[in-house]
């Protein structure tokens, strides 16, 4: 479930593909029509902007051309360009989590709604834990303090282990082929 969401998240929020999936589409029509309201559309976080930026080697464009552009621009009040899992993107998935994890633990699975949040909450910081030591990091960009979100260093001294080194691969797998594949950093397998 974590893996399906991540991507879910990644994909439709964060690179912004909620605006161009026409079932997605209608989906928020009819339940934003209920209150009479129009479907907002999703700007991602930063996260499309920061792909504009990042070379195939990882790291940034940091060249005057660039940083005079808006998309450059429009990252610079974001320390880490668009690439860590703040509390309130932390907080979005955990509930994006919610349609899918409650069914299934209290429905399939028989754990109790208690129980089922008991699991989620853990599993949600450990998500974000990973993302922060490894995303930001591996664009040159400062560990994440826990004030912005989970923090980096938590799990800062497993980036040189098999595991980060194949989160890492595989995403800049992400970036290498323009952000259509690969869409998750942190808990790959719906990819």
């Amino acid at each position: 479930l974590m893996s399906v969401n991540e991507y879910a998240t990644h994909k439709y929020f964060q690179h912004a593909e909620f605006n161009r999936s026409p079932w997605l589409q209608f989906a928020a029509k009819k339940i934003y029509g209920v209150f009479g309201r129009k479907v907002p559309t999703v700007r991602g976080g930063g996260h499309v902007e920061h792909h504009a930026e990042t070379l195939d080697d990882m790291t940034l464009k940091t060249d005057e051309k660039w940083r005079s552009t808006d998309v450059a621009k429009s990252l610079d009040d974001d320390k880490y360009r668009g690439t860590a899992f703040s509390w309130q993107v932390t907080a979005l998935m955990t509930v994006q989590m919610l349609p899918t994890t409650i069914p299934v633990f209290t429905l399939l699975l028989g754990f109790s709604l208690p129980a089922t949040v008991a699991m989620l909450l853990p599993g949600m910081v450990l998500h974000a834990l990973v993302w922060n030591a490894l995303h930001p990091n591996m664009h040159a960009l400062p560990d994440v303090p826990l004030l912005d979100g989970a923090p980096s260093t938590f799990l800062a001294k497993l980036r040189d282990t098999p595991y980060f080194k194949f989160l890492y691969a595989n995403h800049q797998g992400h970036h290498v082929v323009g952000g259509r594949a690969n869409f998750n950093v942190a808990c790959p397998g719906a990819d």
